[in-house]
């Protein structure tokens, strides 16, 4: 029994070490986890509070240009309407406007020497010749164009360049021609915007 003595002191320090180490190893963890707590509030204290939209940030959100940009087909207009230093003024420029965006095909479509000469920063007042020949002032959803050219068979737009547009129907489609010559087809669009509106059309209108 005198020799088991030293062997049963031994395994009790053993045990009372381990139990010990654990204990420590819950409390270096707790304190971790408090710890972390506090840094995750102190980190939400610092956040800056969301800011409210103002009216005039839901008109923009709404605008013309940002339908435009929204709008998949017409991703190669807005890049021009851009380059042309035009955007501000179907954002916030205080105009209303109907725009009719030549589809990403249609101005794909035009001849390569016109694509480098509209790309050209000396021809740059050419280009807001070219795209303001797709404005009007004004706003004029699907459903008042529509009620506008069965009234008298066909509607007149003046467009911000200059240029006549004229819109006829043929069946439920809305045609628009230049007084160029050029016959375009009105393929989508017409939701009513914070200034105006705007639709897609299938051909590129020609500028004086």
């Amino acid at each position: 029994m005198q020799k088991l003595l030293p062997l049963i002191f031994v395994f009790l320090f053993i045990f009372l070490a381990a139990s010990c180490k654990n204990e420590n190893q819950e409390v270096n963890s707790f304190e971790s986890v408090i710890t972390t707590n506090e840094e995750i509030q102190k980190s939400e204290l610092n956040r800056a509070p969301k800011k409210a939209l103002t009216p005039e940030d839901v008109a923009i959100s709404k605008s013309v240009m940002s339908q435009i940009m929204n709008e998949r087909d017409l991703k190669r207009f807005a890049s021009l309407i851009v380059t042309a230093e035009m955007a501000t003024q179907l954002t916030k420029g205080g105009g209303v406007y109907t725009v009719f965006g030549p589809s990403n095909t249609a101005i794909d479509s035009l001849a390569i020497k016109n694509n480098k000469f509209y790309s050209k920063q000396e021809n740059l007042d050419k280009l807001k010749d070219l795209l303001r020949s797709h404005i009007v002032e004004g706003e004029y959803s699907r459903e008042s164009l529509s009620e506008s050219i069965s009234k008298s068979g066909k509607l007149k737009l003046k467009t911000l360049s200059g240029t006549s547009l004229t819109l006829t129907k043929v069946d439920d489609k809305i045609i628009i021609s230049d007084n160029k010559g050029m016959k375009v087809n009105v393929l989508k669009g017409g939701e009513k915007g914070s200034n105006g509106t705007s639709y897609v059309i299938d051909g590129v209108l020609k500028a004086d």
